[in-house]
């Protein structure tokens, strides 16, 4: 136990509230586990608690990878403010889907109800804010002087790469054709965008994690 804790602790230089929330998703991310275990109901054709439990592998492993990315950078409080804001904006964020899959229902594209609407809003407004934040980080890192030249761009290109591929997922939140015939017959549609661009949700998926495409 006192090793895990030194293990811990060794891990909160690197950006305390980074690691902290990495924590809280990975112990959704468990919860999630459980319920893919324990729950049977299906939403959009695949287990209810999938979509928490991938989200909270990759929320984890995105939040310590940040971490170390930041450790060496100098504590300015621009810097500061970007970890803060892309901590509380991941972990809000996976607390979101776990809520919705906890309810029965989709998180991402689901205006079916008022809820579901300022939770979806929530989400996205969260989300634009961490990619802002990114940016920030990135910025930090090419004017900060290196110790290892290799790594810092390394480090530089992958930030860049992460904003860049961050930065299309507004086209998924676009109204879909058949969304946008039902909004011109006045109807309220119940999804807003897609989780596939070109396809219905629900379909095949890429191997192993079953991603759409």
């Amino acid at each position: 136990m006192n090793s895990l804790r030194q293990r811990f602790t060794l891990l909160e230089r690197w950006s305390p509230l980074l690691v902290q929330m990495a924590l809280v998703c990975g112990l959704l991310l468990l919860v999630s586990l459980l319920g893919l275990a324990l729950d049977e109901r299906v939403i959009t054709g695949a287990p209810a608690w999938l979509k928490p439990s991938k989200f909270g592998i990759s929320t984890t492993i995105y939040l310590l990878s940040l971490a170390w990315m930041v450790q060496d950078l100098p504590q300015t409080r621009s810097l500061r403010r970007a970890t803060s804001t892309i901590a509380w904006g991941i972990a809000l964020e996976m607390l979101l889907i776990s809520v919705q899959a906890a309810r029965g229902t989709t998180s991402h594209f689901n205006v079916d109800t008022s809820l579901d609407g300022a939770i979806f809003s929530t989400m996205g407004l969260a989300i634009a804010m961490v990619w802002i934040a990114s940016a920030v980080i990135l910025w930090q890192h090419w004017r900060a002087p290196s110790r290892d030249g290799g790594m810092a761009m390394a480090f530089r290109l992958g930030l860049a790469l992460n904003i860049l591929g961050a930065g299309v997922g507004w086209t998924m939140t676009r109204p879909f054709p058949g969304q946008f015939d039902a909004i011109g017959r006045g109807e309220r549609p119940r999804i807003i965008g897609a989780h596939t661009v070109g396809g219905p949700d629900g379909g095949p998926g890429i191997l192993l994690t079953g991603w759409l495409w």
